[in-house]
């Protein structure tokens, strides 16, 4: 950062000393960049997974397979899965810190808006005054939209964790000799296999 005497520094309105010196604008693009990298990396993790998933339950649900792949091939879901959520986690709270150090970088500056919080762009936006009313055009986050998409593909990553134990459990089940998974009473009372392995 310069001195307050740098003709790069300037108060604002409010007094505060601006920082818009090279140094700060160069920091500022490379976490830009830095931000967008690691947007890119977190979507890769689970796309990568659900490829795998694909790959790991053919495997898992084939006719074919014996019970020991079956259960091997389910136990690699749900390790795939679990590095994957922790994968994407990871470069969430990477990307997500580089954004608070830009948008504090943002207010050093003196910017109006931000490149990173939509809350500061709609802001802005409201207060627009060329005359045209953009705030209109501005999507509304609500309903299924407004969901946090990282918790949506956790949650669906989860899914397949919890489908790949249950193959997991039968799987261990059919290695064990257990011929049927779940016994009803007919009308009689007899035992009847309704699930059978």
């Amino acid at each position: 950062m310069t001195s307050p005497d740098d003709p790069a520094n300037a108060p604002d309105q409010g007094g505060r000393v601006l920082d818009s010196s090279e140094g700060t604008r160069a920091l500022y693009g490379a976490l830009n960049d830095r931000i967008g990298d690691r947007d890119s990396m977190m979507w890769q993790a689970p796309a990568m997974a659900l490829t795998a998933q694909a790959f790991l339950l053919t495997i898992a649900l084939g006719h074919d397979t014996s019970a020991l792949a079956r259960g091997m091939a389910a136990l690699l879901g749900v390790v795939v899965t679990a590095m994957s959520i922790q994968l994407m986690l990871k470069h969430r709270l990477i990307m997500t810190t580089d954004q608070v150090l830009m948008l504090a970088l943002e207010y050093r500056m003196g910017l109006v808006s931000s490149a990173v919080d939509r809350e500061t762009q709609v802001e802005t936006i409201k207060q627009d005054r060329s005359g045209v009313d953009l705030i209109k055009r501005v999507p509304k986050k609500e309903g299924f939209v407004g969901w946090k998409s990282v918790n949506v593909w956790v949650g669906g990553l989860g899914v397949f964790t919890v489908v790949n134990v249950l193959i997991l459990v039968l799987a261990i089940m059919d290695m064990a000799g257990v011929q049927c998974v779940l016994h009803v009473g007919d009308a009689n009372g007899a035992p009847r296999c309704l699930l059978d392995l």
